[in-house]
């Protein structure tokens, strides 16, 4: 729905700019995927996120939350303390940075 929506309004145009296009589609699969995984296979999933953040702020690597960070963040939230292990530094300074922004209070506040 994610994927559909995002292109319905327009959040990211795979005709303008495939490579964006592709790096949202993937933190959406992501996404997906952590949420349906058992806790047997959650690091592995937990290493994609790592991996797709490296060292920036955002996952896209601007200034701003995307699409992209919205539903990896969600998916996080939805499987809450079910992490076994620890969550890696880069990710969690990812969460602590999204929890500062309004639209993330706002959506933690309805959880």
């Amino acid at each position: 729905m994610a994927r559909y929506f995002g292109r319905l309004l327009g959040c990211y145009d795979n005709d303008s700019d495939a490579l964006a296009a592709t790096k949202v589609d993937e933190a959406i699969d992501i996404a997906m995927t952590l949420v349906m995984s058992s806790d047997t296979t959650r690091g592995s999933t937990l290493a994609s996120i790592t991996k797709l953040l490296g060292k920036k702020k955002f996952v896209m690597g601007g200034n701003e939350a995307t699409l992209a960070d919205y539903v990896l963040w969600s998916a996080l939230k939805q499987i809450g303390r079910n992490v076994k292990g620890k969550i890696p530094d880069n990710v969690a300074k990812w969460l602590e940075t999204c929890g500062k922004l309004e639209q993330f209070a706002i959506a933690s506040s309805l959880l």
